[in-house]
């Protein structure tokens, strides 16, 4: 199963299930979060045995962003966070990574970030590639931990700047266009790949989505949960929505 969505000029997304999971009807452990009104874009990847526990980490999380107002206090935002790791049961486990973009006086963008477990967050630069900023992997998964250690912030001033938030699924489409398993996911030298500097970040999730659909039986890949953003844009959407895709059961999976 494939899903996609997009908002012109502001952001694209994709959930994608993995090559393996659909021979062997597994669920989508992979899950995406998008709050329109907090400004929070999430991701999170959870294991075959329980699939759904992506989704009910993300959506304890969005419960707890309902309560809190953080546009004063960055900190209330890892406060969200923690509520929803110390719920994580045990045998729940699945990668977490967020971001909350809050305004500041002087029209900087401070990124709320927390991060455990092997899912990704990346500054890129849209007008060359550079890669400004990458997450590491951690040991930091939900459920295996009861606090996320690695809740900090970062400052964006650079329009060019753009956010890509994905789960390890990512490097296997990386791996495939390259046509080399390169040991970075993004490719080389530091640099996002071409084929994913398009001019608005609209059509980047489009890309890896039908990238995926047209080599699908040359290619093995996991699931994948993808989020590109244009902070700088998200920041002027004012709605009440949100959207979660993903965290699916193999009979929910199944049945769409």
């Amino acid at each position: 199963m494939k899903r996609f969505f997009q908002i012109p000029n502001i952001l694209s997304a994709c959930l994608v299930t993995g090559s393996e999971k659909q021979r062997c009807g597994y669920g989508n452990g992979d899950c995406l979060f998008i709050d329109y009104h907090h400004h929070v874009i999430a991701v999170a990847d959870a294991t075959e045995r329980c699939p759904t526990a992506s989704r009910w980490l993300i959506q304890n999380f969005h419960n707890n962003l309902q309560r809190i107002s953080f546009s004063d206090d960055p900190e209330q935002f890892g406060h969200c966070v923690q509520e929803a790791y110390a719920h994580q049961a045990y045998e729940h486990k699945t990668t977490f990574c967020a971001v909350a973009l809050i305004p500041s006086k002087s029209h900087e963008i401070i990124l709320g970030v927390a991060h455990g477990g092997d899912s990704t967050l990346m500054l890129v630069n849209w007008t060359d590639g550079t890669i400004m900023y990458q997450t590491r992997s951690n040991m930091n998964f939900a459920g295996r931990s009861k606090t996320c250690t690695h809740v900090f912030p970062l400052t964006l001033n650079d329009l060019s700047t753009r956010i890509i938030l994905t789960t390890d699924g990512f490097s296997d489409v990386i791996r495939h266009i390259n046509h080399q398993n390169y040991s970075s996911p993004t490719g080389l030298n530091g640099k996002l790949i071409d084929e994913l500097l398009f001019t608005s970040v609209d059509h980047t999730a489009l890309f890896i989505s039908e990238y995926i659909s047209t080599h699908q039986h040359h290619m093995e890949y996991d699931d994948l949960a993808c989020i590109i953003v244009d902070p700088f844009q998200f920041m002027t959407l004012q709605s009440q929505s949100y959207v979660i895709l993903g965290g699916t059961s193999p009979q929910e999976e199944h049945s769409q």
